[in-house]
């Protein structure tokens, strides 16, 4: 049996999480459509949405997340997470579990972090995310990889997909992680789609 989320003119805005899939984390087979994902911060990996399984995502936008960076959790009388590139509030306890002292993180896929599996991006446009890179850690991709989605195996974009404006150390737009499965085939497809005016920081 396999359990199928679907979210359909559906905003997923504001959202922390401490490691990943800061507005949305897979781990099921997902259907996203005419959706907006955005402003979500992960303290690591898919600021916008990781995706630990397959995820089919159409005419939806991812913008302005972040993934990576530096957490710093205060345990004062104003409980709040701090994060380098955006700040959020609330308790320590729901937005960053189990915290008590700054963590931090090269961050993957600041928009999208696909680990191993098959999202298919049709007519969405993925743009000004960020996949931040801590202090001292912007020299030979050792920073933050992927500003608009990192990809560990296959990753197809489609039909009027738009990825612009995306940041990182490595792969503004896109870093295809191919070191990944070395024994096994993955696949890039691109098609109909644009990449452009990415930065990458190196």
């Amino acid at each position: 049996e396999q359990d199928n989320v679907q979210l359909f003119h559906t905003t997923v805005s504001g959202n922390v999480a401490g490691n990943e899939g800061g507005g949305i984390y897979d781990d099921a087979w997902v259907n996203l459509a005419n959706s907006t994902v955005s402003n979500n911060v992960a303290g690591a990996e898919g600021g916008g949405m990781l995706v630990d399984d397959y995820a089919a995502i159409e005419n939806s936008t991812f913008s302005g997340n972040t993934a990576g960076g530096t957490f710093e959790c205060v345990l004062a009388n104003t409980d709040s997470c701090k994060q380098t590139v955006k700040s959020v509030s609330g308790t320590c306890a729901s937005l960053y579990l189990g915290a008590t002292s700054c963590s931090e993180n090269n961050g993957l896929g600041g928009g999208i972090m696909s680990d191993s599996e098959y999202p298919e991006l049709i007519g969405t446009t993925v743009s000004k995310n960020l996949a931040a890179s801590i202090s001292g850690s912007t020299t030979n991709c050792a920073g933050g990889k992927g500003g608009g989605i990192f990809s560990e195996w296959t990753l197809s974009a489609i039909g009027g997909t738009a990825i612009t404006g995306n940041t990182a150390d490595c792969g503004g737009g896109i870093y295809n992680d191919s070191d990944s499965h070395d024994d096994d085939t993955y696949t890039l497809a691109l098609s109909d789609s644009t990449i452009s005016t990415n930065t990458a920081l190196e």
